[in-house]
């Protein structure tokens, strides 16, 4: 922003904060921003700070407003840092017992914003891919999402060092099957103000390793989507293990 400002002779400045209680929420969307207090039940009938995507909602917001003077007389910043992680998983298996081994891929993906709010993607990919290749593509999926949520200000995280290292220039692209998959993410981060890219060990990334895994190994054959729901258990205490009329001693 420093640098577009500094190339014209005028700066003024809106901060346009308050803005967010100018969007109205979608009727049908109403309920789920219901909040109680001592005096009553309350929900919002306009977009609050900390609601998921509220950000990106704004910046679109903004940017079909002054459409016709975007990078003219007008630039359009929410100052909202999101991170995310990315993982790409290939692997030789058998869909079933007694079947030819196939290339399995899977792609995973974890969005974090500043307040907290957490989005998770799982993709499976067809045809026969490297453990680079996944990456690189987890990465495109990934800075896709990213612009269609309009997010101008990310923090990557990854675990493959040369997937960071080569798109941080510090590596060069030696084969010529990745410098595709290359210069599509060079493409997508021109498309993004402010982007840093983190390398993380592998037990830092966990999260978006599990993804991966999770469509690597489960993807349904015939490409239809796999919902799965993660439930919490109260665990068996001593007596849920004892048998009916067993006495029990510690």
């Amino acid at each position: 922003m420093v640098d577009i400002a500094s190339s014209h002779s005028i700066f003024t400045f809106m901060d346009g904060s308050s803005g967010y209680n100018q969007i109205k929420m979608a009727p049908k969307d109403e309920k789920f921003t219901v909040f109680r207090t001592p005096i009553g039940v309350f929900y919002y009938k306009v977009m609050s700070f900390g609601l998921k995507n509220a950000g990106a909602t704004y910046q679109r917001a903004v940017t079909v407003i002054f459409d016709e003077f975007i990078h003219e007389q007008v630039e359009c910043y929410v100052d909202d840092l999101v991170e995310f992680y990315f993982d790409g998983a290939s692997s030789i298996k058998s869909l079933r017992p007694y079947e030819t081994p196939v290339v399995r891929v899977g792609l995973g993906l974890v969005f974090v914003s500043l307040e907290g709010h957490t989005l998770r993607y799982s993709y499976s990919l067809s045809g026969p891919h490297t453990n680079n290749e996944a990456e690189y593509e987890a990465l495109i999926v990934g800075l896709e999402l990213a612009i269609q949520m309009s997010i101008v200000r990310v923090k990557i995280f990854g675990d493959s060092q040369l997937i960071i290292n080569q798109v941080a220039g510090i590596f060069k692209v030696l084969k010529p099957e990745l410098l595709p998959y290359h210069n599509k993410t060079m493409e997508l981060l021109c498309l993004i103000p402010e982007v840093t890219l983190v390398r993380v060990p592998r037990s830092e990334n966990g999260r978006a390793d599990a993804l991966a895994k999770f469509a690597k190994d489960l993807a349904d054959p015939t490409g239809n989507p796999v919902s799965v729901v993660v439930q919490y258990r109260q665990a068996l205490c001593p007596a849920d293990l004892s048998s009916p009329g067993q006495t029990l001693t510690v």
